[in-house]
């Protein structure tokens, strides 16, 4: 009788141990390389000289594919811009296939109560602080609810 228990648990315990890994392996996230999530469009840097260039520090302007409103960028459009200057936040609410490339020369972004740049929509966006200039993002004040203020940069799209 001794014995039979002992092989009855033996063969539960095999039967644990090789379920266990197959559970796992079916569960397992799918983990993406760089190559597989990026061409090489995507991973080629912008020439701020293509770029459009955007003082934040003008009261307003517009132009294809943004907006510039009391210290607020509405970027709608695809394409690389060249941000300067102090304001209150980069809003990406571009189409879901558009590629946004926000190149930092020289900017200032201090949110009060929310992310200091926010994407809720595009394809991917890129952001590039570039060489010899001092860029701050910052979340100044006390983060909303929405939990998209826990962090200066916000994504709900490839960053």
């Amino acid at each position: 009788m001794k014995w039979r228990m002992v092989s009855a648990w033996m063969a539960l315990m095999l039967l644990v141990t090789a379920a266990v890994p197959a559970l796992a392996e079916e569960s397992a996230p799918a983990v993406m390389t760089a190559g597989e999530q990026f061409t090489d469009g995507d991973m080629t840097p912008a020439d701020p000289d293509d770029a459009t260039a955007i003082d934040l520090g003008e009261s307003a302007q517009q132009g294809e594919g943004y907006t510039l409103q009391d210290g607020v960028l509405t970027v709608t459009g695809g394409g690389s811009y060249l941000l300067s200057g102090e304001g209150e936040r980069v809003v990406i609410s571009a189409d879901e296939d558009d590629k946004v490339r926000l190149l930092l020369g020289g900017v200032t972004l201090k949110a009060d109560s929310c992310a200091a740049i926010e994407a809720p929509q595009a394809d991917k966006v890129f952001i590039t602080s570039l060489e010899g200039t001092e860029n701050t993002v910052a979340v100044t004040g006390t983060p909303d609810s929405s939990g998209k203020a826990d962090a200066a940069i916000w994504a709900d799209c490839t960053l």
